[in-house]
């Protein structure tokens, strides 16, 4: 009876590598059912301790268009730096052409895959001082440069 170190040994690189290959996808996988099956949990624990709780859920406009200022705000300095990416790359968009766009285009998130926030900046900014490709290209940039700085702090 071979041990399972013999088989290694004779196996070939080539089967060797498929076999680590294949290894590292079961465990990307697993760790991902994991994070699904806890974000799953936690949604649970958060709706059924909403649903049970004593007081009833009230909605006041005065509390959500605050929130939704603070949200404007807080994410202006983003917007800013994605209008200087902008004129950085040559690109001339207006200042309100950029914070439109980039306002907006944080609508696309909510499609699967966030790849329409792509496009919504970058055509929301098109036209003769923009283009289209360049502004696309941006997204990137800034979206990149955004994660550097999240990963650093």
């Amino acid at each position: 009876m071979l041990d399972s170190n013999a088989e290694e040994k004779n196996a070939t690189p080539h089967q060797a590598s498929a076999k680590r290959k294949w290894l590292l996808r079961g465990l990307k996988v697993a760790v991902f059912l994991v994070v699904v099956w806890f974000i799953g949990d936690t949604m649970r624990t958060g709706i059924n301790d909403l649903w049970n709780s004593r007081q009833p859920l009230e909605f006041h406009a005065g509390w959500l268009s605050l929130a939704g200022v603070l949200y404007f705000v807080g994410m202006m300095p983003c917007a800013v730096f994605w209008h200087r990416i902008l004129w950085a790359l040559g690109q001339r968009p207006t200042f309100f052409e950029s914070l439109r766009a980039y306002h907006i285009g944080h609508l696309g998130k909510y499609v699967p895959g966030k790849a329409l926030v792509v496009v919504l900046r970058s055509s929301l900014v098109k036209g003769p001082r923009v283009d289209p490709a360049i502004a696309a290209a941006s997204v990137f940039l800034e979206t990149f440069t955004m994660m550097a700085v999240g990963a650093g702090l």
